[in-house]
């Protein structure tokens, strides 16, 4: 087993690219600001693990790279500091039964506010898993204002997870998971849990899931829960069986469908929808939804404490 450990000092500017093979780990630790750094673990590689943290502001492109018919690995990259951009883990191109995890501000995300989060802002972390790459799970937590976070696990990618939980105080946050052609894939975006209340919460949720081709695509689940006030929820999913429950919390937030279209749609067949807002005594809240094909179910509950 080799085990590498590297450290930058305060603005210092340090770049490292470290090619392995097979039950290998590597781990990257950098203090300071505007740093760049970067872990690659590709072509064939399995059982490794890349472990990258960073502790400063304004750090350029991070990246940890488990690419091409490569299995089996951990991606771990860690940050604690603001504005920091291009934060990337890319487990692509064949690649499968890989674990890929981005924090920025904590020791992990676990569903709920974990205690230990230090909040930071403005940060980028995006997770790649796409290609004939399937059975990864991907998750990226970020606590603090100004996120956004993104995971894309797409072109025939099948029985993936992808998990984005961004924590209070959370504001104006934007959280996207895309997965296409995908079979029993799982997205779920968390923002602002428990914190109740009808002040700002201005974030965006995005899930796409599915293919026009009902065979590429079927049995999905999303899962959004957005806090707050003036969240919006964009979703669509394509194919079979696909089951999405969206709930909002708050006053004046909207679920509606992607870009300039203001309908959630389900296109296909036996597919389940399940809506609830509830207004804290504000304004309103509005979901628009749209179903085409046969046997499906949904079911819109606003409510007002």
């Amino acid at each position: 087993m080799k085990k590498i450990f590297l450290s930058g000092v305060a603005f210092l500017v340090l770049s490292v690219a470290i090619a392995q093979n097979t039950d290998n780990a590597a781990s990257l630790i950098q203090h300071g600001n505007t740093n760049e750094a970067s872990i690659e673990q590709s072509v064939g590689s399995r059982g490794n693990t890349a472990l990258l943290f960073q502790q400063g502001n304004n750090n350029l492109a991070t990246s940890i790279q488990q690419t091409n018919v490569s299995f089996n690995n951990k991606a771990y990259l860690n940050q604690y500091g603001d504005n920091n951009k291009e934060t990337r883990i890319t487990q692509s191109n064949l690649s499968y039964n890989n674990k890929a995890t981005i924090d920025m501000g904590g020791d992990g995300p676990t569903g709920m506010y974990p205690a230990g989060w230090t909040p930071v802002n403005g940060g980028t972390a995006i997770i790649d898993q796409s290609n004939n790459s399937h059975d990864n799970i991907a998750r990226i937590g970020q606590s603090g204002n100004g996120h956004d976070g993104r995971i894309y696990q797409t072109g025939s990618v099948g029985n993936s997870e992808a998990y984005i939980d961004q924590f209070p105080s959370g504001l104006a946050n934007t959280a996207v998971i895309q997965q296409t052609n995908q079979v029993s894939g799982t997205a779920r975006i968390t923002q602002n849990q428990y914190s109740f209340g009808g002040s700002n919460g201005n974030n965006l949720a995005m899930v796409i899931q599915g293919s026009s081709s009902a065979d590429l695509s079927g049995g999905n689940y999303t899962i959004v829960t957005q806090e707050n006030a003036n969240n919006i929820s964009r979703n669509e999913q394509l194919g079979t069986n696909n089951f999405a429950s969206i709930s909002q919390t708050g006053n004046g937030n909207i679920v509606e469908g992607l870009g300039a279209d203001s309908i959630a749609r389900q296109l296909g067949s036996g597919n389940q929808l399940y809506i609830l807002q509830n207004s804290v005594g504000g304004a309103g809240n509005i979901a628009r939804v749209s179903q085409m094909g046969t046997g499906n179910v949904a079911t819109i509950t606003q409510t007002s404490n």
